[in-house]
């Protein structure tokens, strides 16, 4: 029987989803402390950054993702905004506009410190702003990879690795086709008896074939950066993201879009938000 409490091995924020004041508290959190790389209160780059964020927010709310740039050199800040496909409307505004203001410092437990590069990953949506242009290249760093610790028997680990494989190709040839570049499924894994999800997601500006290499690169290198025998992981990354997790009910929601590679016969499916936990503070 599939365990459903998820632990990280890997360094995290904090062990829980959300403060006592309601405010979601990232997966991961990246700040560089650069001599250059803080800004001033009420400063160009402040008011750049906060006409950036609200342009971020409004399209992502609208459309899943959103890239672009706001302000003149030296002050130009760049962004990109991602809300999971099953996230939208004013469920991701207000999700992004809680991240915003952390990483902006306008809350009561404040993000970054006013650090100009920041990348704050979620379970269900992320943001990077930066004063230098990382928009334009589509680039997926920093990429954060995130481990289920339970495990399939050992005699079927070589067969599951395939089995995630392929299901996570199959939902990523989906995901490139479709407008928002989301793409969900599931098959049965009849080793172990049980469901194996699959969400795969890119940030809509990206063409689809352009989509398709970001997915393929991650969905290669998930030997390198994850334990292809554990039952759960995911890759996040600024432009393009993967999750899948053998379990009993899905962590995503189910409509007419997800694919059923391999069904089990007479089964509905439910819908969990399952939550991960970490064992680690960030380090600094």
């Amino acid at each position: 029987m599939v365990i459903h409490l998820l632990l990280l091995f890997l360094i995290c924020y904090a062990p829980t989803s959300s403060t006592a004041a309601g405010v979601e508290v990232p997966f991961y959190e990246d700040c560089p402390k650069t001599a250059d790389g803080t800004y001033m209160p009420n400063s160009t780059y402040q008011s750049n950054l906060a006409a950036l964020a609200a342009e971020l927010i409004r399209n992502s709310t609208e459309y899943g993702s959103a890239a672009g740039s706001f302000g003149a050199a030296p002050d130009v800040v760049y962004g990109v905004a991602l809300c999971r496909g099953d996230s939208k409307d004013s469920l991701c505004t207000g999700y992004l506009r809680g991240a915003f203001d952390a990483a902006m410092n306008k809350t009561d437990r404040p993000l970054c410190e006013l650090r100009k590069n920041v990348t704050l990953y979620y379970d269900r949506f992320q943001l990077r702003f930066s004063d230098r242009d990382f928009v334009s290249g589509y680039g997926n760093e920093p990429e954060w990879p995130l481990n289920n610790t339970n495990v399939v028997n050992a005699s079927v680990a070589g067969r599951f690795r395939e089995h995630v494989a392929a299901l996570l190709n199959a939902t990523a040839d989906d995901a490139e086709t479709q407008p928002d570049r989301y793409g969900t499924g599931d098959s049965w894994f009849q080793e172990e008896r049980s469901m194996v999800y699959a969400l795969v997601q890119c940030t809509r500006d990206m063409a689809p074939g352009r989509c398709r290499a970001c997915l393929q690169r991650i969905i290669s290198e998930m030997p390198l950066m994850l334990d292809a025998s554990q039952i759960g992981g995911r890759v996040l990354g600024v432009r393009c993201l993967l999750r899948y997790e053998m379990a009993s009910n899905s962590f995503f929601r189910v409509d007419n879009r997800t694919l059923h590679l391999q069904k089990q016969p007479n089964r509905t499916i439910p819908f969990t938000n399952a939550t991960y936990y970490c064992l680690l503070k960030k380090p600094y």
